[in-house]
């Protein structure tokens, strides 16, 4: 389903449980209605905080091949998939719970589930094969490229340190893996939510492409930039936008909480397929290229086949003219508000 929307709030009433099309200076594919309420707001339905089951398969996303081995972690226990890729493993129920994925050969992934009280959860997720790793002596520094990409750090001398603290062994190895949100939205790392700089609430983001960066010692130690230290990296251009702006804000993942943290400045640079954002960083994490896009809310209900409210539905956009997902579940009387860029495409499902 496509939706394109203007400068107006889409606002779903009654449709007499019918499905049909409304013609709002662009054509809106409409889900039925539900209810007569004025406002068609749609609440997420409560949930408990109690504990729920996550269930699905880890594949590959270079050819959809199942990795076998990977561990799957939550706030609730851990489990490590069988030869189809399969796992099923406990989780803290919520809107947003935070599933840690890792196997070797692969960038760690942040998906994120919605986890109902004593009910089990679908999820899908698609690993992104490493896009190099070298070994970098830390007095020296270097730059680690990644074949046939943009994708590059530099890391300055003497500039790394473990994350547990104590001195630095004299190489350690440098991961660099680009992530390309706009051929496949799943594999950004808690999805396109983020935290301005200024602080406040989430704010939904558009992206213009990401990457992971990931350093470690022999022994598995990971390494961080060293205080008043910084790398520059480069992050490959990755977009659905025909016209991406020439600078963007840069944005941490935090794994902790989930979410994006907005922190410096980066700049489109190169030419042809080989465009880039550059920028500084002071940490070893996802970084990504976002914007805070200008959003409307597009207002609507679920019912089923027999005409009845569809409670705790999972309803989401996903942009076509630009990079950005955003999502809700369907209230008791089964209307959900979910937001979509401003005079922007994006699909509704």
């Amino acid at each position: 389903m496509e939706v394109g929307v203007n400068y107006f709030k889409v606002r779903w009433k009654d449709c007499g449980g019918a499905r049909g099309v409304a013609l709002l200076s662009v054509m809106l594919a409409v889900l039925a209605g539900c209810g007569s309420g004025d406002s068609g707001e749609g609440t997420p339905a409560p949930v408990a905080s109690a504990a729920g089951t996550v269930t699905g398969q880890v594949v590959s996303l270079a050819n959809n091949t199942p990795v076998n081995g990977a561990t799957v972690r939550t706030d609730s226990g851990t489990t490590t998939t069988a030869s189809n890729g399969q796992f099923t493993v406990p989780a803290p129920a919520g809107d947003r719970t935070i599933v840690r994925v890792e196997a070797n050969g692969f960038a760690e992934a942040f998906p994120i589930a919605r986890v109902l009280s004593g009910q089990t959860t679908t999820l899908g997720v698609k690993l992104v094969p490493i896009g190099v790793t070298e070994s970098v002596s830390v007095a020296s520094g270097g730059t680690v490229a990644v074949p046939n990409s943009p994708a590059r750090i530099v890391i300055p001398a003497n500039g790394l340190v473990p994350v547990t603290g104590g001195a630095p062994v004299g190489s350690v190895n440098v991961t660099v893996t680009p992530i390309n949100p706009a051929q496949e939205p799943s594999v950004m790392p808690g999805g396109f939510n983020g935290v301005p700089s200024g602080g406040g609430s989430t704010q939904p983001l558009e992206s213009g492409g990401a990457m992971q960066l990931d350093i470690r010692d022999s022994a598995g130690t990971r390494y961080d930039l060293a205080q008043g230290q910084t790398a520059t990296i480069r992050i490959p251009l990755a977009t659905q936008s025909p016209n991406p702006p020439a600078t963007m804000p840069l944005w941490y993942f935090d794994e902790t909480e989930g979410v994006w943290r907005e922190e410096g400045t980066a700049t489109l640079q190169g030419t042809g397929s080989n465009r880039f954002y550059e920028g500084t960083v002071a940490r070893v994490v996802y970084w990504n290229a976002d914007l805070v896009f200008d959003s409307i809310v597009v207002n609507g209900c679920v019912k089923d086949d027999n005409g009845q409210p569809v409670a705790n539905a999972w309803v989401q956009t996903e942009g076509i003219d630009y990079t950005g997902v955003a999502y809700d579940s369907t209230a008791a009387d089964g209307t959900f508000s979910v937001a979509m860029r401003r005079n922007s495409r994006a699909k509704l499902g």
